[in-house]
């Protein structure tokens, strides 16, 4: 799948989504929790708006983070560099690690 065809099934899985989206929409859109989905919004990683104490956030964003964040060139990146993929590691390996 290359990007563009990522984009347009993420359009239709946030379908019934208003363009305009909230913090809770957010949270369900993308499975996270409140405190992850404050993290993304204060970090720039989703652009939005902010009236009084809310946030309004336009679904696109949502697109396209989840676009750019599905392709990955290596499965590896999501575990970390120095595991091995598909190895096991025990809790005193990771603590000893670098």
């Amino acid at each position: 799948m290359d990007r563009k065809e990522i984009r347009e099934m993420y359009k239709l899985m946030f379908a019934e989504y208003p363009d305009i989206v909230t913090v809770k929409d957010l949270q369900a859109m993308l499975g996270i929790s409140r405190h992850a989905a404050y993290d993304l919004l204060g970090e720039g990683e989703i652009s939005c708006i902010r009236l009084g104490n809310a946030y309004k956030i336009p679904k696109n964003q949502c697109d396209q983070l989840c676009s750019e964040k599905s392709v990955r060139s290596d499965p590896r990146e999501r575990v970390g560099e120095n595991l091995a993929f598909g190895e096991s590691t025990s809790p005193s390996q990771i603590d000893s690690a670098p």
